[in-house]
């Protein structure tokens, strides 16, 4: 994109992943890897001894073999998966991501090449799945193209036989991305999403004698929901912080109408204050650090994250020296984007907190002291 160029990313959906992997497969994948002797028989027989019945209105029917799937809420049964599931892209030219059963292939898109390099890559998917005995949800499946021109070049990728759908936004791993990286769809959303829990809660709430339950129940329900992923889509815009925002503010005059002298005037400043809330701007800031602190320090394993953030050479000339380079581009999703966000905070920041050194929880109680109003 940065290139000016289109990138195009094909999103899948497994059937009922979990419950398909078939048994047989699992065990000659497990010992080609090297599990053998006890440990083979041992792992058999965890997802693949089992027998079940089924119960309707006091009659049981006979017991049956389950010759499919892995335990579900259980330790082994994501690592069996994983396992079962690890060399989907071996054949792939295209670069992929996969987290569990969430699979999607992307490519940048210089030429009609490309395009059929992309479509090579889905056939190898569905020989893949075929050869798996796992089946791909064409109805969920669907290719998003990013690009910030405004020029449409529609996609055309077909899985067996069918023509994969286009959206403009698409919900990954909780967070909704739309083709030109605003996020703004994912704040109307998540704002939306609040209002109507907040509502909820003042509804059902409003003979609470003690305003901190309110308090408490917006921390638990709505705060979470508005901080979910910040690091990702965090706003830059005046309007769009205003809009998180908002939530909160809502929340504090509902504190207003609850609190214990109704018949003196109170500022929103005193409610936050008297209760010690702070600005959702604020604790998004200090997620950032927390997760530059985690990346840097090895608490997250993300090397090519770690490699993004450069330090900046030394200039003697300035006063307050960067720590951190910072991406120069035209193109608002990059300046404004989590990398360049988190290095100007960084870079502000790296005087008074200690980034490389210390144990977590006594960086975050520092960065605390130093962002927030209220402790």
């Amino acid at each position: 994109m940065n290139n000016g160029h289109r990138v195009h990313v094909v999103y899948t959906d497994f059937s009922k992943a979990f419950d398909r992997v078939n048994h047989s497969i699992l065990l000659n994948k497990l010992n080609s890897l090297g599990v053998q002797g006890n440990a083979l028989k041992w792992l058999s027989s965890y997802p693949i001894d089992i027998q079940l019945q089924v119960r309707v209105n006091g009659h049981l029917s006979a017991s049956y073999d389950v010759k499919t799937g892995v335990p579900q809420g259980s330790h082994l049964g994501p690592v069996l998966f994983n396992i079962f599931i690890n060399d989907i892209g071996t054949n792939f030219s295209s670069e992929y991501f996969l987290y569990a059963d969430d699979l999607k292939i992307c490519r940048a898109i210089v030429n009609d090449s490309d395009i059929q390099a992309l479509q090579h890559d889905i056939d190898q998917l569905s020989a893949w799945c075929l050869n798996k005995k796992l089946d791909l949800n064409i109805k969920k499946c669907a290719v998003i193209s990013f690009s910030r021109s405004h020029t449409t070049h529609p996609t055309n990728y077909m899985l067996n036989n069918k023509v994969i759908s286009e959206v403009e936004d698409i919900k990954d791993l909780g967070i909704i991305i739309d083709s030109k990286l605003t996020f703004t769809k994912h704040i109307s959303k998540i704002t939306l999403q609040a209002h109507k829990m907040l509502g909820f809660i003042t509804r059902t709430c409003r003979d609470f004698a003690d305003p901190r339950s309110l308090l408490n129940l917006y921390y638990s329900l709505v705060q979470p929901i508005l901080e979910y992923g910040s690091v990702v889509w965090s706003p830059y815009t005046d309007t769009l912080i205003s809009r998180v925002e908002k939530v909160q503010r809502k929340m504090c005059k509902t504190l207003i109408y609850h609190r214990a002298q109704p018949t003196r005037n109170i500022s929103m400043e005193e409610i936050c204050c008297q209760y010690k809330i702070n600005s959702l701007k604020s604790r998004r800031q200090i997620a950032d650090l927390a997760f530059f602190y985690k990346v840097v320090n090895g608490l997250i394993d993300a090397p090519e994250i770690n490699s993004s953030f450069e330090f900046a050479p030394v200039n003697l000339t300035l006063r307050r020296n960067r720590l951190l380079k910072i991406t120069k581009s035209t193109k608002n999703y990059v300046v404004n984007g989590p990398l360049n966000r988190i290095a100007n905070l960084v870079n502000s920041l790296h005087n008074d907190l200690d980034f490389y050194g210390g144990t977590y929880s006594n960086f975050i109680t520092a960065t605390k002291n130093k962002l927030l109003d209220y402790h």
